[in-house]
């Protein structure tokens, strides 16, 4: 089992995009309206996909962000998702259980998949077209960017279980490059960085660079870790 410790920011996108996302139809017009309403610790993007899963009903699934991540999931394996809202507020989302860990080709090939195909976080058709109807899309704007064909050469996570359990765990203060845990989730964050080399989930002052943190050789009895997390 490994064990994967990622975080995504919710942030206010550009107009521009917001109207482009919204020119696609009343699914994405109505998930622009709910992520701009606070939206349920939404990413942008829906990936981690839970406003389709809960208006699709299919399972949470995981598609664009973090390829280099995703390539390193099979069954079994175990992501504990954070947000960063408005730059600052951290909150603990829960954590998923991989189901499966499959491959665009498999994804369009196989009917028992037809559910996810329209999640936003499908970002390639069956032929391997761009399909990304939200934007901005991860189109290679400059010289040496990795662009949506990086993305897609990783594999599409479904989870077959998502533990949901949404609450706010710390706050980033201006010129700081670690996240301040609040004195009641300072558990968690021992729980989480006891034994890793990496103390907070922020690792810059100016930017938002958020590394993912790969737990698994940290942990001995990975399953009681599991059986912890809230």
């Amino acid at each position: 089992m490994k064990i994967y410790v990622c975080t995504y920011r919710q942030y206010l996108p550009k107009q521009r995009d917001i109207n482009k996302t919204r020119n696609y139809g009343y699914e994405l017009i109505a998930f622009a309206d709910e992520y701009l309403n606070g939206g349920r610790y939404y990413d942008w993007g829906d990936d981690p996909s839970f406003y389709c899963s809960k208006n699709m009903k299919g399972k949470v699934t995981w598609g664009v962000c973090r390829p280099n991540v995703r390539k390193e999931l099979g069954e079994g394996d175990v992501v504990v998702f954070f947000c960063v809202k408005e730059r600052k507020y951290y909150f603990y989302i829960g954590y998923g259980i991989v189901g499966e860990a499959i491959s665009y080709k498999k994804l369009w090939r196989n009917h028992e998949y037809n559910v996810y195909r329209n999640y936003f976080n499908v970002i390639a058709d069956g032929e391997g077209q761009h399909r990304e109807r939200i934007y901005p899309q991860h189109i290679r704007k400059k010289k040496g960017e990795k662009g949506w064909e990086h993305r897609i050469n990783s594999p599409y996570i479904i989870f077959k279980d998502f533990h949901w359990n949404p609450f706010e765990v710390a706050e980033q203060f201006k010129g700081d490059v670690a996240e301040k845990w609040h004195g009641h989730t300072q558990w968690l964050h021992e729980m989480l960085f006891n034994r890793h080399s990496r103390k907070s989930l922020r690792t810059s002052s100016t930017g938002f660079a958020h590394p993912a943190i790969n737990l698994t050789e940290c942990i001995e009895d990975r399953a009681g870790f599991i059986s912890r997390l809230p």
